[in-house]
């Protein structure tokens, strides 16, 4: 039965179900109305914003069942990050350990002393997880001593150091930092493993737009060190080699990939599909894609 208005005193006549989801409160009428045919219902008294507020506190209060506090969940989702982020830091800190090197940890840009006009457009040291890397070389079905590998944004030089355990012709870092130039240089004096398969390793102080790729078979590798106006220059001096020679471009945390589709330079594209626990953070270092001029 519909709800029907019987005067203006707040007296409603209808189905239970429907009224009493809308809070009406049941009145009887004493025998006047035979039971079970005909019922009014009295709408609850109209209450101020206020008491509002003091009633749901009241029923909140009351329940035995209190409601999840507003704000915990996020609160326990950013706790259980912040553990996240170190313990995965303190692992990242085993290659260090086992090596006697000093590759691990943040650098701001703003923290160091850098003369490039590009500066403004760098992003901070952050070092590429070992799996990370691993998985990026392991889609690469190539003969290494016939490729020379460079890494752009080279940094502390972690990637240099695990890329020489690889047969390739020569590994190359390029940073623009003098700073974190001289570390790499270091760490790859103080780097003895028994991996090491590349005795040609260096590290070069440069401006990634300014350094001359050489004109051979290219890995390149790029952990996201800049951003697009960098990247553009960069790709450009790619094209140029890729025109003669087979290149491989290892992008993790491919931020700009867009740019790299649109260049033409490379056009075969793999995206690798990456374990959950190589993320440091969400979307960092989540994305890994592989682009070549050869069929992949």
């Amino acid at each position: 039965m519909a709800r029907l208005s019987v005067s203006g005193d707040g007296l409603k006549v209808g189905n239970r179900r429907a009224c009493e989801r809308a809070g009406f409160e049941r009145r009887r009428l004493g025998g006047a109305i035979p039971k079970g045919i005909l019922t009014l219902w009295r709408s609850p008294p109209r209450r101020s914003p206020a008491q509002e507020v003091l009633a749901m506190e009241s029923r909140i209060a009351s329940s035995s069942d209190p409601p999840w506090p507003v704000g915990l969940v996020p609160k326990v989702r950013r706790a259980g990050g912040i553990v996240f982020d170190r313990v995965v830091w303190s692992v990242d800190r085993i290659f260090d350990y086992r090596h006697g090197t000093d590759t691990s940890g943040t650098i701001k840009l703003r923290d160091l002393r850098i003369g490039s006009k590009n500066v403004d457009h760098g992003r901070q040291y952050e070092p590429s997880p070992p799996n990370l890397f691993k998985q990026g070389m392991a889609s690469l079905s190539i003969d290494h001593a016939d490729f020379i590998f460079v890494d752009f944004g080279a940094g502390k030089g972690r990637t240099l150091l695990m890329a020489s355990n690889f047969p390739f012709a020569e590994v190359i870092g390029v940073e623009f930092s003098e700073e974190l130039h001289r570390i790499a240089q270091r760490n790859l004096a103080i780097y003895k493993s028994r991996r090491i398969r590349c005795a040609h390793r260096r590290s070069v102080c440069a401006d990634a737009t300014e350094y001359e790729l050489p004109d051979a078979n290219l890995v390149i590798y790029l952990a996201n060190s800049f951003d697009g106006v960098v990247l553009a220059k960069v790709l450009s001096n790619i094209e140029k080699v890729a025109a003669r020679r087979k290149v491989y471009l290892i992008y993790c945390e491919a931020i700009f990939s867009s740019l790299v589709d649109a260049s033409g330079a490379l056009p075969y594209k793999k995206p690798i599909k990456l374990p959950r626990l190589i993320m440091r953070r969400p979307r960092a270092f989540s994305s890994l894609i592989v682009y070549s001029n050869q069929k992949l």
